[in-house]
């Protein structure tokens, strides 16, 4: 909270302190009078928001949690039997370390083979609102709740967009 304003705090400082000591700057950055204030502050602010503030704001990323809990999920599970239906966000891929390439769905009747499959276990993952195209074909043990679902905290514009994700494992339709 306090981190913003002592980052402003320390680019007021560097501009003051050239202000004072004209030139000096410049000299060290190699560049315009003019310019050297503007450019060290906003390696300040740039420097101080990417190392510190953004570490700290990183908790509230709902999309690498959910990933975290997608990469234990997906233990086990070859990868022609984990799918995405209509989006794919790429942060998801990355933290959960899926192998790529990865097959997306785009509607209902191309992932209806695949849910309804026997034998090995399947994993499907999309948006909460996307999901309600293929809600039917899954296992009715599975409908009401998937096995993962992604946090959306209460500053977030729609819960109809959190992921989720569900593991068919040779349950009857």
């Amino acid at each position: 909270m306090i981190g913003t304003p002592l980052l402003g705090l320390a680019g007021l400082i560097i501009w003051l302190m050239d202000y004072y000591r004209s030139g000096r700057l410049a000299a060290v950055l190699g560049i315009r009078r003019e310019m050297a204030p503007l450019v060290a502050a906003a390696l300040i602010l740039m420097g101080g928001f990417f190392t510190w503030q953004y570490v700290s704001l990183e908790k509230y990323d709902t999309k690498t949690t959910f990933a975290m809990d997608l990469k234990k999920l997906v233990t086990g599970v070859d990868r022609g039997d984990i799918v995405f239906y209509n989006r794919f966000p790429t942060k998801v891929i990355f933290y959960a370390d899926l192998p790529v390439p990865l097959k997306v769905f785009h509607n209902a009747e191309e992932i209806r083979p695949f849910l309804e499959s026997r034998g090995k276990p399947r994993i499907i993952i999309s948006r909460r609102e996307d999901s309600k195209e293929f809600l039917q074909f899954l296992p009715a043990a599975l409908r009401e709740e998937p096995s993962i679902t992604e946090t959306i905290h209460p500053w977030e514009d729609s819960k109809e967009r959190e992921l989720v994700a569900w593991k068919i494992e040779g349950q009857e339709l």
